[in-house]
């Protein structure tokens, strides 16, 4: 379908422009974690310190748990450009479709088609906006929430905040992957309701995750 095609065609310049951003960013000497390309993030945006980019708070890594902290800041960067793909693909449907509403002629199909894929393709780039501000949110957890990586911090904090982090991060792949569905749907009713139930189940996931790090993070701050 043509539209599938447009579809495919944004996705392709988006994710090439976001790779471009993750795998070609500035030196290394000039890195600076406010860095874009478009809108998109350098692999390394939250890493810099000092004019070079630090994979780990100590050199050479502490421990799993030093490195881990840098894995999921690189993580969150990549999915966060995966968002922008999304959000960049529902603004195109959305002007796709205010042509078929113009070129519709009065045409009740044409007419409907339009608001059809216009609606879509709002409520799709509200999924990638809610999306963005997750990532955001949780990636400011991760920077201040940080696994202990002196060797002195409680081991299984660090695994069940690995856990959580990465159910977080997983929440949110489903989510903006639900919100393409959406925006691609062309209005069947099939495409719609799964990625309604998709993103329902991970917005449920992705709380009860958050709940239970808070759970433990309380419990096990008072047992220590």
């Amino acid at each position: 379908m043509v539209i599938k095609k447009i579809a495919y065609i944004i996705a392709s310049v988006a994710v090439g422009a976001s790779l471009l951003a993750v795998l070609f960013p500035t030196s290394v000497a000039a890195c600076d974690n406010d860095a874009r390309f478009l809108t998109f993030r350098p692999w390394y945006s939250g890493l810099c310190e000092g004019g070079e980019v630090r994979i780990c708070e100590q050199q050479p890594c502490a421990d799993d748990a030093d490195l881990a902290n840098s894995v999921f800041l690189i993580a969150f960067n990549i999915l966060f450009n995966l968002i922008q793909v999304v959000a960049y693909v529902a603004v195109a449907f959305i002007i796709y479709g205010g042509f078929m509403y113009i070129m519709s002629r009065g045409n009740p199909d044409g007419i409907a088609k339009g608001k059809k894929t216009i609606l879509n393709s709002v409520i799709g780039l509200v999924i990638a906006i809610l999306a963005s501000a997750i990532v955001n949110t949780v990636q400011g957890i991760v920077g201040t929430v940080r696994l202990d990586a002196t060797g002195g911090g409680d081991p299984l904090t660090n695994i069940l905040n690995t856990v959580y982090f990465a159910i977080g991060l997983s929440a949110v792949v489903v989510i903006a992957y639900s919100g393409f569905v959406y925006i691609t749907s062309s209005g069947d009713p099939a495409k719609i309701t799964k990625a309604k139930q998709s993103i329902i189940y991970a917005i449920v996931g992705l709380i009860v995750a958050i709940a239970a790090w808070a759970i433990t993070s309380f419990v096990l701050e008072g047992v220590t």
